[in-house]
């Protein structure tokens, strides 16, 4: 697998892909304050996570997200 480069930030499709769940489980577990609150917020709105943010919260979690976008093959 190609070494992916830490993204700047992570949006919660990528998010929710790694954790095996849709988008609103993860809004639902931000909002019961089980996965932590976006880093900051984009265009329209948007919610974006740095990857610090969810390795702190769970390393393993954040192992997927580069996984993921590794098969993706999102240019960063």
């Amino acid at each position: 697998m190609a070494a992916v480069q830490d993204p700047a930030v992570i949006q919660p499709c990528i998010i929710a892909a790694a954790m095996r769940c849709g988008e609103k489980t993860l809004q639902n577990r931000i909002q019961f304050k089980l996965f932590p609150a976006p880093d900051r917020r984009g265009k329209g709105n948007a919610k974006l996570w740095k990857l610090a943010t969810i390795r702190r919260h769970d390393p393993a979690l954040a192992d997927r997200v580069l996984r993921v976008l590794a098969a993706l093959e999102v240019q960063l």
